[in-house]
């Protein structure tokens, strides 16, 4: 009797008193650090910067956080809770011809510059964007095709004014940029554990516009070595910018980069893809739009998972979202889930679409306005 009452004792000790299983918190952001093109960036990070700090997540991998400046910022507010990060240094690429551009790629009948000043003279912001979109996306082909660093070299003045974006482009001592943010990817992973084994796929050769690439890095786990990758892909800028790149479309640029991920990353060990894909599912029960869908299916059909999709199907790019619509009618807008956690050899236990509060930011002296933190919300997954 009393040797079944020592056994019982130990099996109530060893149920009540054993370790409870560790888990492993990711979390993907795109902070939405567009200088001139999201509102209010410069005033936001301090919001972005105590958003992360609430998520207590083991590994987070950050877009858009595209200037040397603001890296440094939050890197520096963020070592004591995340000690380790990487990031792939800033660094352009410039046109192999200077100047860039010759006058008559540029001035003349049918030409770019002169269809702006013809057909979009005199309008501003939007109104302007879609004109040069509607009446001048051809003479961008031609130019595309006749020269195609020159057109990549002036869309990468994103942000900069006319004058200074033709000097760029003209200057006969410089060759001008071929990426906008001086070459920055925007990326950056921070991390509770040690970073091992880093590395950088770069995505330059099938990026236009903006630098693409992914982050990879292992981190140790319960003694196993889990590889996380942290990207940002090609958006889709249908309607918003002509494209001029080495394909034929912003779609095909995308799906080109998903394809060199999935095999550059392929491993034996728990992987986690995680960023901002511009890809997402149509999930008409949940109110959420396709986009580049071809792109996310690569994922599934290479073996991942999308946990995010499946158990926490919701926008993370939503026309509710201030800084999405910009005070105009949300129903222009769509509801998308274009930031994943892709998982592959592990298994998420739960998922969650995180940063989705509203923040008072301060834009002057004594002036606040109401905003969410980031155009994007993020995404988070627990993995066991």
């Amino acid at each position: 009797m009393k040797s079944l009452i020592a056994m019982a004792a130990l099996v109530i000790s060893a149920t009540t008193f054993a370790a409870p299983k560790a888990n492993l918190r990711l979390t993907s952001y795109n902070a939405g650090l567009a200088h001139t093109f999201v509102m209010y960036a410069e005033e936001r990070i301090p919001h972005v910067i105590e958003g992360l700090k609430r998520q207590d997540s083991d590994v987070i991998c950050l877009q858009e956080v595209w200037t040397k400046k603001d890296k440094k910022e939050i890197i520096k507010k963020l070592e004591k809770a995340y000690p380790h990060n990487f990031s792939m240094k800033i660094k352009q690429t410039r046109s192999e011809r200077r100047p860039t551009c010759k006058v008559k790629d540029l001035f003349g009948e049918g030409k770019f510059v002169q269809c702006m000043k013809d057909k979009c003279g005199g309008k501003e912001g939007d109104e302007f964007t879609q004109c040069i979109i509607n009446d001048c996306g051809t003479a961008l082909e031609n130019l595309k095709n006749s020269n195609r660093e020159c057109a990549q070299g002036l869309m990468a003045q994103v942000g900069r004014s006319t004058i200074a974006s033709l000097w760029s482009v003209l200057n006969p001592f410089v060759p001008a940029g071929q990426y906008a943010y001086k070459g920055s990817t925007g990326l950056l992973i921070l991390s509770k554990k040690p970073l091992k084994n880093t590395k950088v796929i770069d995505f330059s050769e099938i990026s236009f516009l903006n630098r693409r690439a992914a982050l990879v890095a292992d981190v140790e786990y319960e003694g196993k070595d889990h590889k996380v990758v942290c990207t940002h892909l090609t958006a889709n800028l249908d309607g918003t910018a002509p494209y001029a790149g080495r394909f034929d479309s912003w779609s095909q640029e995308n799906i080109a980069q998903v394809e060199k991920l999935i095999k550059e990353t392929e491993s034996e060990k728990p992987t986690y893809l995680m960023g901002d894909f511009n890809c997402g599912f149509k999930d008409e029960a949940n109110g959420l739009e396709d986009e580049f869908e071809e792109s996310c299916q690569k994922f599934l059909t290479a073996g991942y998972s999308d946990p995010v999709s499946s158990m926490s199907p919701e926008c993370s790019y939503c026309n509710s979202n201030n800084l999405v619509n910009e005070g105009n009618d949300p129903k222009e807008y769509d509801n998308l889930l274009i930031d994943h956690i892709f998982v592959k050899n592990a298994q998420a236990t739960s998922t969650s679409v995180v940063l989705k509060e509203k923040v008072q930011v301060k834009v002057g002296r004594d002036e606040y306005v109401t905003s969410h933190i980031s155009d994007h919300f993020g995404v988070s997954a627990t993995v066991e």
